[in-house]
Formats: C-alpha cells, structure tokens, sequence
C-alpha cells in the first residue's frame, strides 16, 4: 500500500498534548521521497512552516500543496527579516518541479505574491488566495504571469477586506477586471467580496467572451439587488460550459435575521424560481442553482476551523 497524500494539523498546546506541535517533524520524516504526491500542512502554528521548509524541499515529486492558515507571514522591503522569509518561501517552492496545485488561503503574502509565482517551475492549475493579505499589485502578478492561462480552479474569495490604509485595499472592481486574464478556468470563487451593483453591467458585458470555459460561478456573502443578480445569470447563460451558480439572494443580515425562518426559507424559494424562470426561457434549464443564506456565507470560515 503507498500513501500518496498526507495531512497534518498542528496545534500549539499544553502539558502532555505539547508534543503535538512536532507532528510535521514526526510524520515528514517517515515519508518516502518517491511516492509521496500530496501535502497539506494547514493551520501550523507561528514559525513552524519555515523550520520544517528543509524537511519538504526533498518531495521534488509533489503535486498538491496545502498551506491554509500557516501563518505564513510575508512583507515587502530589504530588512533582513523580511528578505529572509521571503527567500526561505521562494527556496522551497521552487524544490517541486511537479506542483500544479497550490492553497496559500489565510496567510499574509503582502506585495509578496509576485515572487511566490516565479519561484513555481510549473503554471499551476489551481490555486487558492482566499481571505490573504494582497493589494493590487499582487494581483497584477497573477494576472501576468505564466498561471493566468493555466489555471482552471481560482478561489479569490474574501480578499477586498477592509484595510486603514486606503492603498492596500484590492477594490471590487480591480478585482472584476482582473478576473478577465483566466480565460481558461473553469471554477472560480469569488465570494465575499463586497461586490457593488454599479460594477455588475460591465462585468456582465465581458464574462462571455472571456471566460467562454467556465462551469461554476461561487459569489455567495455579496450583496446585490436582484436585478444585478438577473444580469449575471443572463451572462452566465451565454457560456455553453456553465453548470453551477451560487449566490446569496438576502439584502442585508439584519433582515435575514429578524425575519421568520419560514418566510426567509419562502424568500429563497421564490427567488430560486425567478431565476430558473429567466434560464429556461434562455433555454439553459441545465444550470443548477444553489442559494445560500448570508449569515451562512459569512460564517463559513469559523465553520470551517469548527470542523477541522
């Protein structure tokens, strides 16, 4: 029997359960060179990521790597710190001459995305930057480098967080003109986004002829009329491909949470109707719908540390 895949999580405890933050150590160790394909190391605590760095650099055979929640802490600048980090990332990255599958969700990557992707010897086919610190700039090294044609699987959601400082927030809109560059993927996350209803017409007018593959549309936890959610359908409905849209129909929390369960239940129902009514009469009665609360998008990340 060969492993090919493994997955380890470490959390920082106390007393006898101490040890459990060496696991990476412990199971990186015992792992064969050549069989070994997958790797997900999700949600290691502060510092453990770049002490176990030399211990991954001998998989050259990895496909898939998972570094959700790493606490991988990366900035820009010339300080010794900082270039530090950055090289160790860059210097492991660049061991996997076969990785085409690549999570970096949750982790500060800060004007540091560009150097991460040129480190990469193979365009990838998936890739995940949900919830990372990025600005604009880190988006522009996406969308020009050798991935943007690659990529099939591109999960950018929750990335136009609120930021103090006004030059480090990716707007909505950059982030609507920069999707145009994958026009090759097939599944595509842009949930919790903070999507505006001025940006959906234009948006709506170039989805079709530049992203002509894709199957599956995720915008749940942005809030938008229906009228701009009609829009998108109706340009969905143009790409032969499409199979599955999910979105959120709730206008805004509190309503979802003073109204009955019942009547936001029917709320749902009737707009689920609306919508397939729009796509049968486009003659698209193939694309499935699925509608998702507010609250539950919203939350999905404290359900998802709850299941892990």
């Amino acid at each position: 029997i060969t492993v090919s895949n493994i997955h380890i999580k470490s959390d920082l405890a106390i007393g006898e359960e101490v040890m459990d933050s060496l696991a990476p150590f412990i199971v990186l160790k015992g792992q064969d060179i050549n069989t070994l394909e997958g790797l997900s190391l999700r949600q290691l605590e502060e510092g453990i990521f770049f002490m176990v760095s030399p211990n991954l650099k001998k998989f050259s055979r990895l496909r898939s790597l998972d570094l959700q929640d790493c606490n991988i802490y990366l900035q820009e600048g010339k300080t010794r710190s900082r270039t530090i980090g950055r090289a160790i990332m860059v210097r492991t990255l660049s061991c996997f001459e076969n990785l085409v599958r690549l999570d970096l969700s949750f982790n500060y990557l800060l004007g540091c995305l560009g150097e991460i992707l040129d480190a990469l010897k193979l365009p990838l086919e998936f890739l995940s930057l949900r919830n990372c610190d990025l600005n604009e700039d880190d988006l522009e090294c996406l969308a020009n480098s050798k991935h943007a044609l690659s990529l099939q699987e591109l999960n950018l959601s929750k990335i136009c967080q609120f930021s103090i400082y006004d030059n480090d927030r990716i707007s909505s809109n950059n982030l609507f003109k920069i999707v145009f560059c994958f026009k090759n993927v097939k599944l595509l996350n842009l949930a919790q986004n903070h999507f505006q209803d001025s940006s959906i017409p234009s948006f709506c007018e170039k989805l079709p002829q530049n992203l002509k593959k894709l199957q599956y549309l995720d915008i749940a936890g942005n809030v938008l009329t229906e009228d701009s959610t009609l829009q998108i359908c109706k340009a969905l409905a143009k790409v032969k491909t499409f199979q599955w849209f999910r979105l959120t129909c709730s206008n805004n929390l509190l309503d979802e949470a003073l109204g009955h369960l019942n009547q936001a239940h029917e709320n749902a129902v009737q707009a689920k109707q609306r919508i397939c009514g729009l796509l049968s009469a486009l003659g698209r009665t193939d694309i499935h719908i699925e509608i998702v609360k507010l609250s539950y998008a919203i939350f999905v990340d404290l359900m998802d540390v709850m299941e892990l």
